[in-house]
Formats: structure tokens, C-alpha cells, sequence
């Protein structure tokens, strides 16, 4: 498997054609979740179709800096990428694999194995029926089961400064009629989701972000091995529940990263005493002290 360094430096290259500037910060500080997980099943917050390039990108950046190059990531793709020509190379290289895995294929090389990182958008699909500053409802919790069973935590990602490339239209019954003229697979998906929000997000020509920023944070789940059910039903309602727990989690961490850049701007619009400055100052220096780099 390739190893982490080796996406790094084109990623890098890709971040900074894409990105002008870059902030990144994470609770506990990632050298330290980094050192005491040897593997971790890594979910990010989706925000616009195309967001997954910046947000994957950064956090390949940050994770190389701070040692972890020798990590091995394994992307968890849709089977979607794997049918379509023009992403089905992308979807092998991002996912270290030649096909579309199982879930128990997936399971088997995630348990089985100690060092592989599962990197995955676990609001999947669903970002192309909702705004792309919100949090989306998650498509699939089973990555849950794979942290509960294996006892590797779940670093949680939410980013924020892509949401301009992509446009949610509101979408009437009357205009499904026209998704015919799309491949019957395509069309039934899109048919019965657009039915369901009403909305289409559109992805739109990825121009240069001013500022992307990123808040980690490591999350625990509440659900343990031990209370882990055996019967199907009672397992499924197990992991809904702790998703539910999860994405409001993702949610308070969205909506803290976009407070603090209300109250940045807030701040630079107003005139600062030298009190006010030094206090700034401070803020900066510890929040760098946990893992963010500026």
C-alpha cells in the first residue's frame, strides 16, 4: 500500500494552486492523536461536491508535517466512482484498491490490519441535496461499527471556505420529469432524493479559495463492544443512534468554526487597544501550541 508521504507532495502542490490561505486547528493537537493511535478511521465533514479535494489535501499536509508520512490512508469511495471511466483511476488511486470493496471486505482489511487509516465522507451522496454550509444527514454509520469493534477512534473533520463552489437550486416536481433522459440508475437515485429535500446542489467551476480553514477534533463513541447487539435490528437502531451523536457533534464543531470567523472579522473592523492586542496575541500562541498552523 502507498504510504501517506507519497500523496503528500502533490497534494501540497494541489492545495497551494486551490488555496491562498490556510488555517488549520485540532483538539487534542494532532502530533499527539497521531503518536497514540496507530490507526484511526478519519470522517470529514463533506460541504460542496468537489470540497473533499482542499479538505483532503490540508489535512494530508498536516498529518505529513507532524510525522505521520508513513501512515497508510485508505479512501472509502462510493461504488458509483468505480463505474464512471473519467473517475474510475481516481477512485483506485484514492482508495488503494482495484475495486469496490464489500463492507465486509472492508471490515476484514480494517480489523485485520493495525496501521491502515480509513479516510471517508460519511455525509456521502447526501451533499448534493442540501446547502453546502450545513451538515448533511450521514448516508452510512457502519464506519461506526468498524471503530466500536477495532477500538480505533474517530477523528472528526468540518471545514469551512469551499461552500462558493456549488449552488443549491430549489428543484420542482414538474422539472423531474426531464431526469429520463439520464441513465435509469441515475435518474431513479436522483428522483427519489430531490423528492425527498427539494433541492440540487450544482457544483460549480472550483476558483481559488481566499481562506480554508479546518477544526479536527478526536471523537469517542459512546457505544462500546460490550453493549454491541448480536441481532441485526437492534444493532442498526445502535449505530443510527450514535450517528445522530456523531454528526451533531460534526455540527457544533461547523458552527464554532464559522463563530470564530464572525468574531475575527468582528474584531478587525473595530479599533484595538494595545490591551485588546496583547490578549489577541495570546489566543494565537495557544491555539498553536495544540496543533494549529496559520
Amino acid at each position: 500500500m502507498r504510504k501517506l508521504k507519497h500523496y503528500q507532495p502533490f497534494l501540497s502542490l494541489v492545495l497551494r494552486m486551490i488555496v491562498k490561505e490556510t488555517r488549520f486547528r485540532c483538539r487534542p493537537g494532532l502530533g499527539e492523536i497521531l503518536t497514540e493511535n496507530p490507526r484511526l478511521v478519519v470522517a470529514l465533514s463533506h460541504g460542496a461536491p468537489l470540497s473533499w479535494l482542499p479538505a483532503i489535501a490540508l489535512l494530508t499536509s498536516q498529518v505529513a508535517t507532524r510525522g505521520g508520512g508513513d501512515r497508510l490512508p485508505m479512501g472509502v469511495l462510493d461504488h458509483f466512482f468505480f463505474q464512471v471511466p473519467i473517475m474510475r483511476e481516481l477512485a483506485r488511486y484514492l482508495s488503494q484498491s482495484e475495486r469496490s470493496l464489500s463492507y465486509a471486505e472492508l471490515a476484514d482489511r480494517f480489523e485485520t490490519r493495525e496501521d491502515i487509516d480509513l479516510v471517508l465522507f460519511p455525509e456521502g451522496s447526501n451533499c448534493f441535496f442540501g446547502p453546502s454550509d450545513q451538515i448533511q444527514e450521514l448516508r452510512s454509520v457502519k464506519f461506526i461499527e468498524l471503530s466500536v469493534r477495532t477500538g480505533a477512534p474517530i477523528l472528526l473533520g468540518v471545514h469551512s471556505g469551499s461552500e462558493r463552489w456549488a449552488k443549491s437550486i430549489s428543484v420542482s416536481p414538474a422539472s423531474l420529469a426531464h431526469l429520463d433522459k439520464l441513465p435509469k440508475f441515475v435518474s431513479e437515485f436522483l428522483e427519489r432524493r430531490i423528492r425527498q429535500s427539494g433541492i440540487f446542489t450544482v457544483p460549480l467551476l472550483p476558483l481559488p479559495i481566499e481562506k480554508f480553514e479546518m477544526l479536527c477534533e478526536l471523537y469517542l463513541p459512546e457505544l462500546t463492544l460490550d453493549q454491541l447487539s448480536e441481532n441485526l435490528q437492534e444493532k442498526k437502531e445502535q449505530l443510527r443512534l450514535e450517528g445522530e451523536r456523531m454528526r451533531n457533534q460534526m455540527i457544533k464543531m461547523l458552527e464554532e468554526l464559522k463563530g470564530a470567523n464572525v468574531a475575527k472579522v468582528a474584531a478587525q473592523t473595530e479599533p484595538s487597544s494595545p490591551s485588546v492586542k496583547k490578549k489577541s496575541q495570546h489566543k494565537i500562541s495557544s491555539q498553536r501550541d495544540s496543533g494549529e498552523i496559520v
